[in-house]
């Protein structure tokens, strides 16, 4: 936001400043919207901040390619695939920041813990009136995924044709600074909203979910047992407010991060994201694990990944973690993967609970018929996606 709108120079703001901002502004339009309009005004919202992001997003890359055609839409495409066909070839090597091989182990754990057990991504299937619109909710919003590499990837091969001979300082604002010069400034200003509304999309999920999971599974259980979903409603709106401050207080420090800012999140996500799953996917197939197994792993996977991510991991100090530290942070979250189904499998083998969970009764809550399509559509986009890869790889442009 701060390079669309030339926040620090229109301000005379130093980088630091202008994100802490849009942080604040963020925050407090966040909150208001969480606290007084609840998971209903998100979803209307969201829909509007879809389309719109839809529209802007192919939007970028269109302007983009044209820019550099001089008008030209296709001449455009020619230039960019011909200057940089390398870039185009999404088996990432050894040496790229996500090696080709960690989509088979760790970063398979990480999208099925994102798409199937992230609360905030989830609540939205949750919220469908029967399992059938659920389903096709879902497979909808894969179908959008399909088209990312045109909205999220092409537009930094072109920012990074166009600034080549003045390379940006920060990785991360190469989006913004394209945008800036490719759109018309009428277009900027309607591009720069419907971003607005995703990041405030984003943000409200989280505090939303992260509201109910605390008063759902904290302060009924733990602290009010009697208390009603009204009571819920309104202290968990308190829960929320302190998040958004907590939020506002972490969040500017991100930018400080070495490696970008995705990469960051994605390695620091991992002290808790395939540990999650691994208990979710886990405690889904087998009924006779013990509970203090699942604790005992999460302590495990959490300890055992941070020390091979801080700084003096691999030194003689730990020398059993000296091997793992020399790895991608990817592998490392499917080797720990592994250990932790294979001690809990052992764990049930040998010390099976005794309180069996039972899944077989239905309270008919709501209509769980299944689409009758959805296999189909399933199978569709599957090889959908490996037609994108095919499509972005030595075999298709990249050649």
């Amino acid at each position: 936001m701060g390079g669309i709108f030339d926040i620090m120079g229109t301000f005379h703001l130093s980088p630091m400043m202008a994100i802490i901002v849009v942080v604040v502004a963020i925050g407090i339009l966040g909150c208001l919207y969480t606290i007084f309009g609840g998971l209903r005004i998100m979803a209307v919202a969201d829909t509007l901040n879809g389309i719109g992001l839809i529209i802007g997003g192919l939007m970028v890359p269109l302007f983009a390619l044209a820019y550099v055609g001089d008008g030209n839409i296709v001449a455009g495409a020619t230039e960019i695939i011909k200057a940089h066909p390398e870039k185009f070839n999404a088996i990432g090597s050894a040496t790229d920041p996500v090696p080709f091989a960690t989509l088979f182990t760790g970063m398979l754990l990480v999208n099925l813990f994102y798409w199937g057990c992230n609360q905030t991504i989830i609540q939205r299937a949750l919220a469908a009136k029967n399992l059938k619109e659920g389903q096709k909710g879902l497979l909808l919003a894969a179908i959008f995924k399909l088209f990312g590499p045109l909205y999220l990837i092409i537009p930094g091969i072109i920012a990074f044709h166009i600034f080549q001979n003045n390379p940006l300082e920060v990785g991360d604002m190469a989006y913004p600074m394209l945008v800036k010069k490719v759109l018309p400034f009428y277009l900027t200003g309607f591009f720069a909203a419907v971003l607005f509304g995703a990041i405030l999309s984003s943000f409200n999920a989280a505090l939303n979910s992260t509201s109910t999971l605390f008063m759902l599974n904290v302060y009924k259980p733990l602290i009010n047992p009697q208390a009603t979903d009204h009571e819920l409603v309104k202290k968990g709106k308190y829960v929320g407010i302190c998040l958004v401050v907590f939020s506002m207080c972490v969040a500017p420090l991100i930018a400080m991060a070495p490696s970008g800012l995705f990469n960051y999140l994605q390695m620091v996500n991992g002290f808790y994201n395939v540990p999650i799953f691994t208990l979710i996917i886990f405690g889904m197939l087998n009924k006779t694990a013990p509970a203090w197994s699942a604790k005992a792993t999460l302590i495990f996977f959490m300890i055992v990944y941070g020390f091979t991510q801080i700084p003096f991991a691999g030194k003689e100090s730990i020398p059993l973690l000296g091997p793992l530290s020399g790895l991608h942070f990817l592998h490392i979250l499917a080797i720990l993967f592994a250990i932790s189904v294979a001690f809990m499998y052992i764990a049930s083998k040998f010390w099976p609970s005794q309180n069996k969970y039972d899944d077989s009764k239905n309270l008919n809550v709501v209509d769980t018929t299944p689409w009758n399509m959805g296999v189909t559509v399933s199978i569709a986009l599957v090889l959908c996606v490996f037609g994108v890869y095919v499509l972005f790889s030595s075999l298709g442009i990249a050649a």
